[in-house]
């Protein structure tokens, strides 16, 4: 507070200027389903997405932000959350479509995105719609005072790379394939913008790292066989989505979780996906407990703890609302305790370790 009064102030404004762009979005919709702007040519549509996109950014820093001191204005990242913002709320809208709430945005389905209208997609979108906006409004404030904010920043980019890599890759791949439009490449900024916010925050982190060893903790030994039991539900699924008729894996894929075999793929590319990166680094993270904390490991645990709350949100709905469509997706009579037990565990235990191991490396800093 002492900053903002002496500069004159109120960096509350900046998130709820945040909010404000995010929510112009809505009369913004309704008035392009009018006008018929979504039923036009797929690459007028997206040509249409791009130029909205870059008029909310210039609106935005000619309205709000330019009246901010130089040092938080010629932030780009600043302007790039705005736009990110008011992208959230479109994507409100059309999980609100999805479900049926709205129609505003049923145009976007067959002329922009028509995978969209996936379970999956619909998700995604509810995620994106609530979650991210809460962290571009978060990310704002922090940026506007200029305090670091290392682990929402890695949470939001561990979210937004499984929203969008899973996303993506199973659109080219599913039953979607043959419907890919120009719309598509939209998705690609929202790729490349987290790894370069990424970069900077762990380039501008200078907070100094001791070389104490913090002591373990009882629930510590408890916090490692966490991580290697979800290393080996990371391998059991993996084997599931590839090879699901063995008898080891057959059960699972039949009741558990027939989800995983959904021909849209998107089940089956978040599986690999926890496969390949998630079950290495759960045992890595087991093995560095007994280590002098590093802020590297510090930084993956939150990348992580945002891939997984994503990942498995996205999972857990998208397959509650497929099974509502159709039956061959409903979880089996008797396996509800399987299907939680093991998906909450997926949440559960990468959060615990970031949060644990945050802990331990302030007080290897103190």
């Amino acid at each position: 507070m002492n900053q903002a009064l002496a500069t004159g102030i109120d960096y509350r404004r900046v998130p709820l200027a945040m909010v404000v762009i995010a929510l112009i979005a809505i009369p913004i919709s309704f008035l392009q389903t009018r006008a018929g702007v979504l039923e036009g040519h797929p690459t007028f549509v997206a040509l249409f997405g791009f130029a909205s996109l870059s008029v909310v950014g210039f609106l935005s820093y000619w309205f709000v932000f330019r009246q901010l001191p130089a040092r938080v204005k010629r932030n780009p990242f600043l302007i790039l959350f705005a736009v990110f913002a008011y992208a959230t709320m479109l994507d409100l809208l059309i999980a609100l479509s999805l479900l049926g709430y709205t129609d505003v945005m049923n145009g976007y389905f067959e002329t922009g995105e028509p995978y969209l209208k996936s379970s999956y997609g619909m998700a995604c979108n509810l995620w994106d719609g609530t979650a991210h906006l809460a962290m571009y409004v978060g990310m704002a404030y922090y940026l506007a005072k200029s305090e670091p904010h290392r682990r929402l920043a890695m949470f939001w980019t561990g979210s937004l790379m499984s929203a969008c890599g899973i996303y993506m890759l199973g659109n080219l791949i599913g039953e979607y394939a043959e419907y890919i439009e120009p719309s598509y490449a939209i998705n690609i900024p929202f790729m490349i913008v987290p790894v370069f916010y990424a970069w900077k925050i762990v380039s501008d982190d200078k907070t100094p790292v001791g070389t104490g060893r913090a002591a373990l903790a009882a629930h510590d030994y408890v916090l490692a066989l966490g991580l290697l039991a979800l290393a080996f539900l990371c391998a059991f699924r993996m084997l599931v989505v590839l090879n699901p008729t063995v008898s080891l894996t057959h059960n699972w894929a039949a009741n558990v979780e027939p989800y995983l075999l959904a021909p849209a793929r998107y089940p089956q590319m978040q599986m690999l996906a926890y496969g390949f990166t998630l079950m290495p680094f759960t045992v890595l993270a087991a093995l560095s407990l007994w280590r002098a904390p590093s802020r590297g490991i510090a930084i993956w645990a939150w990348l992580f703890a945002g891939f997984v709350c994503q990942g498995q949100f996205a999972h857990i709905v998208g397959n509650l609302n497929a099974a509502t469509k159709d039956t061959q997706f409903a979880i089996g009579q008797g396996a509800m305790l399987q299907y939680w037990s093991a998906n909450l565990l997926v949440v559960l235990i990468p959060l615990w370790f970031a949060w644990r191991y945050e802990d331990k490396l302030r007080g290897a800093q103190r």
